[in-house]
């Protein structure tokens, strides 16, 4: 076997056998609430460093990082950027979480959770109970 084909096979047997990103730990989830009542929450956090075996994790390995509202993946943060903003939330408690993959395809463990509340008095308005319709002649 020559060199050149000896190297191409141990990298790939490098890349296949890697271990994946150790996982991301969110550090805050801030609620933001806008002038006409609506909410969202920004996410911010610290990419991992090291894999699950302890080798390490540059920035540029971290392909994205997936972003989920009780297991629901709300979005995708592209490279190893560190913040995220959420659509307008529900009224209610989130419960987010990050999972960060790297250029290999190899995905981490869930992130820990950092939650926000939207109260109540920034729910939608009650529907329309009593609309009547009158022919006019």
């Amino acid at each position: 076997m020559n060199n050149s084909l000896l190297d191409l096979l141990l990298n790939l047997l490098y890349y296949y056998f890697q271990k994946p990103p150790g996982p991301a730990k969110l550090k805050t989830a801030v609620l933001k609430i806008g002038a006409k009542g609506m909410a969202t929450a920004t996410l911010n956090w610290t990419n991992p460093t090291t894999r699950t075996d302890g080798s390490p994790l540059a920035a540029t390995d971290i392909d994205h990082i997936d972003v989920f509202d009780a297991g629901v993946n709300i979005g995708t943060v592209h490279g190893a950027l560190t913040t995220f903003t959420t659509g307008l939330l529900t009224v209610g408690t989130h419960s987010f979480t990050i999972t960060v993959t790297d250029t290999t395809g190899h995905t981490s463990a869930p992130s820990n959770i950092a939650s926000v509340t939207v109260p109540v008095t920034l729910a939608s308005p009650s529907a329309v109970t009593d609309l009547t319709a009158v022919l006019n002649p």
